[in-house]
């Protein structure tokens, strides 16, 4: 039987084992194709996997399609934010691999006119936490009571913040969030969902994911969370959904690679 190998999450043989890796290894021998998410992303699964380069295809995670929906004030109305605000959104793992912790104490960087609002991706916060951010919970610093949202659902609330905040940070805690995150290649979700309802992404340097937002001027990239202010004032909002639904497009969308992920598997 022919068949693929379609890489998510790649795991080390320095952060497992020879032991860990030999089933895998062991799948991917005859594998036709392989798909993961970036350039570098397919180095390091060709090399761990022993897959031939050539076989290896980058596909970005996104979804299908963009929607430049009007701009709504779901969360301001939701969390009762004065509609003044320029909400900062949050989303996906609340996880110390995704600076949470740094991005809360550097709330006195945000400017003003700015409020930062937290949704996990379950609805569910740890306590380790809650005890972190309940002192910060006075006006700057709301959390999301929406659990398990539907993409209809999804888009209304993404779509009514100004900016999405995405970092990403390897710790090395286990074998998901230390190389595999290190090199993240285009394999981020959450940027692609901000990018796909028209919102502007924050990131940290996360190599060809984060200089290719700069690059077509709809992200912003920071060394340090003290530079949140400066790099936020400095940054174009004008006109700024459209470019990145048509980034999104141009690049991200899943509809850019159906024909090819069909011609993989149909190949003779």
């Amino acid at each position: 039987c022919r068949y693929g190998f379609w890489s998510f999450e790649i795991m080390f043989e320095d952060e497992t084992s020879g032991y860990f890796k030999r089933p895998e290894r062991i799948a991917c021998q005859n594998v036709a194709f392989a798909i993961t998410q970036g350039h570098k992303r397919s180095e390091l699964l060709s090399k761990e996997n022993n897959i031939d380069l050539n076989k290896i295809f980058n596909i970005p995670v996104a979804g299908r399609k963009s929607e430049l929906l009007r701009r709504n004030y779901f969360l301001h109305d939701s969390l009762n934010i004065h509609k003044e605000k320029k909400i900062a959104l949050f989303m996906g793992a609340i996880a110390k691999w995704a600076m949470i912790d740094e991005l809360i104490e550097n709330m006195s960087c945000f400017p003003e006119e700015w409020v930062l609002v937290l949704h996990d991706r379950y609805g569910s916060y740890p306590e380790w936490f809650m005890d972190r951010v309940t002192p910060y919970l006075k006006g700057k610093i709301f959390i999301s009571p929406f659990q398990m949202l539907n993409n209809k659902e999804l888009r209304v609330l993404v779509s009514s913040a100004d900016l999405g905040l995405a970092f990403y940070k390897a710790n090395y805690s286990d074998c998901y969030d230390g190389k595999n995150l290190k090199y993240l290649g285009f394999s981020s979700g959450k940027i692609a969902t901000y990018l796909q309802y028209g919102v502007p992404v924050l990131v940290n340097d996360i190599g060809e994911l984060s200089s290719w937002l700069v690059e077509n001027n709809i992200g912003i990239m920071i060394k340090n969370m003290q530079d949140i202010g400066t790099e936020i004032r400095k940054f174009d909002f004008e006109k700024v959904r459209e470019r990145c639904v048509r980034a999104f497009d141009a690049y991200l969308s899943f509809s850019n690679y159906e024909k090819l992920i069909l011609n993989l598997i149909e190949a003779e």
